[in-house]
């Protein structure tokens, strides 16, 4: 998978209202980010569909990688700073 693919899927859902924004985690939020961007790769290199408003970098919920549209900051642990 090309690079510049990856950083255009990582910024795209940045800024966009009801997207989530990147976020640092630690633990197992790192590791489960990993993990996705490893399916992310394996995703586009199959030509599968999946969901461009997630950022690519941190853990998001399983629930927006497999394509929720209507969801809140409650479904996604990292998506607030408070």
């Amino acid at each position: 998978m090309q690079t510049e693919t990856i950083y255009k899927l990582r910024s795209f859902g940045s800024h966009l209202s009801n997207a989530c924004h990147e976020q640092a985690c630690n633990g197992i939020f790192m590791f489960i980010g990993y993990c996705f961007l490893l399916l992310l790769q394996l995703l586009v290199q199959l030509k599968l569909p999946f969901n461009l408003r997630i950022n690519i970098w941190y853990y998001r919920a399983l629930e927006l990688i497999f394509g929720a549209t209507k969801y809140t900051t409650a479904i996604d642990i990292c998506s607030r700073r408070n």
